[in-house]
Formats: structure tokens, sequence, C-alpha cells
């Protein structure tokens, strides 16, 4: 007889190894979500279970910032390829036209934003490569290591108090 996911919940928190297959899967890139639809299980309840206790929150909560640092990875890793492709590679040596894209280097390939055709009034037709931008790539890796950072500076010197008391002010006087 098949067990109901309440049940089968119910089994699977019981189950030495859940925890531990649970961060597996978060740190790999994962989610709670899909961990449970993967499994069958009740989203809530495995939610709860986990983050109730301080314990296994604490593990969990390890786990959700490997996850941060491997997406964080993957994105500089993106980036850092279309920052570092050369498009020159994307070329017929022979012919000097675009090669298609299942025969793009792979450096060349993760920063193709696609091709375009073109045809003159004589059926020429043209093929160019459209690339990422690279400038805006390296933009956004800086963002990512946190390279680039905004400072916001603040002049005067009324506190906060001052502004609720002279907003409180006009409130006192209508009563």
């Amino acid at each position: 007889m098949a067990m109901n996911i309440v049940e089968r919940t119910q089994w699977a928190l019981r189950e030495p190894e859940f925890l531990n297959d649970l961060c597996i899967h978060l740190a790999e890139g994962g989610t709670l979500r899909t961990f449970c639809s993967n499994g069958k299980l009740q989203y809530l309840t495995v939610y709860q279970w986990v983050t109730l206790d301080e314990e296994r929150n604490g593990i969990y909560q390890n786990a959700l910032k490997a996850r941060r640092q491997m997406l964080e990875d993957i994105v500089i890793d993106k980036l850092s390829s279309v920052v570092g492709a050369d498009v020159r590679k994307g070329f017929n040596k022979l012919t000097g036209d675009p090669l298609p894209a299942h025969e793009l280097p792979d450096e060349v390939a993760m920063a193709l934003g696609g091709y375009e055709h073109t045809e003159n009034d004589k059926g020429v037709v043209t093929r160019k490569m459209k690339m990422l931008d690279a400038l805006r790539a390296a933009e956004l890796m800086g963002k990512t290591s946190s390279m680039f950072r905004e400072a916001v500076e603040v002049h005067g010197t009324e506190t906060l108090a001052d502004i609720l008391r002279a907003a409180k002010k006009p409130m006192e006087e209508s009563v």
C-alpha cells in the first residue's frame, strides 16, 4: 500500500540522513521546494521541522549560505566568460564567416547573444554574431564582488528626534 503525502513526510523526517540529504541538495543549488516536490513531501511540514529546531535551523542556514556562494560563483564564472571571450575564435579562418553555434568554442558560445542575418537587394546574405556586452558584464562582475561601492554623504545636524518633534507640533496644534 502506497503512503500518502503526510505519511511519506513523517517517515522521511525520521530518517537519520534526511537533514544531510536536504542540505546537500541546497548546497548544490537546489531549493527546499524542489526537494519536497521531488520526494513528494509536504513543504510546510518539512520547513517547520527544519526551522523550528535551533540546531537543525543552524545546519539549514549554513547550507543556504553554501548555495548562495555557489550561485555567486556561477554568476562570476558566466560573467568572466563574457568579459574574457576572444571573439576571433568565433569565425571560420578561411572564409571569415561566423561559425554556427554548435561549432563555437565554449568560451565564445557563452558570450554569444545571437546571430543577425541580413540580405541586401542583390540577395547577398550577411551573417553577424551579436556578442553580449563585455563592458556591462565587467561592471556586473565588479558589483557582484563588491568592487564598486557607492558612498552617500549626509550633511546636517538635524537628528531623527528633531524631525519627529517638528512633525508632531502641527498635530498637537490642531487638537
